[in-house]
């Protein structure tokens, strides 16, 4: 029993250390802009957020 919970709590040591790298995978970036922003633009620049 023991050694199932070690292993358990291994598991989600491992699962949580490793999680925030998977997340932050390079991806499109979206720039938004809240004061001045319009929904027909693209927002993949600053320019065009």
């Amino acid at each position: 029993m023991k050694k199932l919970l070690c292993l358990t709590l291994a598991a989600v040591f491992a699962f949580c250390l490793f999680m925030p790298a998977l997340a932050s995978e390079p991806g499109t970036k979206f720039y938004v802009d809240a004061e001045s922003g319009d929904d027909s633009n693209d927002g993949l620049s600053e320019e065009t957020a």
